[in-house]
């Protein structure tokens, strides 16, 4: 995978549109597969907003669509076990 430039970094992040001003980008971890920056905004009253910001890797992943698609479905689902997990537990069943 080649080096991410600035140009595309500052272009992802250009499409995100986060509300506040991008005050630290710096690398996140030390990954192998993909490239991770953590984001800093300054978002008035509210303090300061930290996001991820991730590239995939094409060559490690090349159908991110099929990928994002599978993440959602997984989430999906858990949220669904959480949520009945929740209702079970604060309701009391009679026959």
């Amino acid at each position: 995978m080649r080096a991410i430039t600035e140009q595309q970094k500052q272009e992802a992040i250009a499409a995100f549109a986060y509300e506040g001003t991008l005050i630290a980008d710096t690398v996140y971890g030390s990954g192998h597969i993909n490239d991770t920056f953590r984001l800093t905004f300054a978002v008035g009253n509210m303090g300061n907003l930290d996001v991820i910001l991730q590239r995939m890797n094409a060559d490690a992943f090349p159908h991110p669509e099929q990928l994002m698609e599978n993440i959602a479905g997984v989430t999906g689902f858990l949220k669904k076990k959480i949520i009945c997990i929740e209702y079970c537990r604060t309701n009391t069943y009679t026959l």
